[in-house]
């Protein structure tokens, strides 16, 4: 009865230790169905007849730096409209290696990063130096507000037709935008209130301050957006399919390279934050930039 009792013990044990193996194998399978779920949906997306028009960009997404897939969308919508001085600024980057414009820079182009966190701007100024030391990259640790934007962006010698505006911090988007006067850009990307659907007309009440509570009042819906477009001189032309970025293109530029319907009932997307895991892959490094090679055309100089 003893050994009987000893041999069972063991084998308790045994199967005890094998728990965190077994555990790790269940979650690397789930993990891979999860991936071939949404795969399978984006191919079953591609069907819908929006995306059948040759002109819609979102189904050009891909993502190599940014969230998600906004790196694909954005070089399909200067593939049409051209690259120009190759010039950006965003607000909201982040530690650098997961946002809108690392893989332009990446591609050689200058600008300006902004970011609210001090975590951020130390990595950033460290890691990041040799591109800040070429002046190929200027970085900024600021608050942005409406009542600052102007003044900072050009203070940071962001040009007055830069190629591209991307604009994530968490709330006051809208306000921030509809502020900006001394700088045009051609292109601007914007996160939108994906849970307001896609005709609420909703935008949050300024507030400098505003810091988000993880709830869904914050920021402005794809409708406000493009509201705020038409009167700014901008057309919507799509947004990723996580329901996160709009894009905006200036309508002096070739507009005619885009859906004629620049409506949000016809763009919006639904917020589809599953998603983001597909769009992943090895993590990024910022040792990937040192190779880059430093062009004559700096920004600001």
């Amino acid at each position: 009865m003893l050994r009987f009792l000893a041999i069972s013990l063991r084998k308790i044990k045994g199967i005890i230790g094998a728990i965190p193996s077994i555990r790790s194998a269940y979650m690397v399978a789930d993990r891979q169905l999860h991936l071939i779920r949404e795969q399978l949906w984006i191919h079953a997306l591609r069907f819908d007849p929006r995306y059948q028009d040759s002109r819609a960009v979102t189904r050009h997404g891909f993502k190599v730096y940014s969230q998600n897939d906004e790196d694909g969308i954005l070089e399909q919508i200067f593939a049409r409209i051209g690259s120009g001085s190759e010039s950006f600024v965003e607000i909201g980057v982040g530690n650098g290696l997961e946002n809108n414009t690392a893989y332009l820079m990446q591609k050689g182009w200058s600008g300006v990063w902004i970011d609210a966190s001090a975590s951020n701007a130390s990595y950033i100024t460290a890691e990041f130096a040799q591109l800040i030391a070429s002046k190929r990259l200027k970085f900024l640790q600021s608050f942005v507000t409406a009542e600052c934007v102007d003044e900072l962006l050009v203070s940071a010698g962001v040009p007055n037709e830069v190629d591209l505006l991307s604009l994530d911090i968490d709330g006051n988007e809208w306000w921030v935008w509809e502020a900006l006067r001394r700088v045009h850009p051609r292109v601007v990307v914007v996160e939108y209130n994906a849970g307001l659907g896609p005709s609420l007309d909703w935008v949050m009440p300024y507030d400098a301050k505003f810091c988000n509570s993880g709830t869904r009042a914050h920021g402005a819906s794809l409708k406000a957006f493009e509201r705020l477009a038409r009167k700014r001189g901008y057309r919507l032309v799509g947004c990723n399919w996580t329901g996160v970025n709009a894009f905006f293109v200036r309508d002096d530029l070739d507009v005619n390279a885009f859906p004629a319907n620049d409506s949000a009932e016809y763009h919006y997307e639904p917020a589809r934050y599953y998603f983001g895991p597909f769009f992943g892959g090895y993590p990024a490094d910022p040792r990937e930039f040192d190779a880059i090679p430093v062009k004559s055309e700096v920004l600001g100089q």
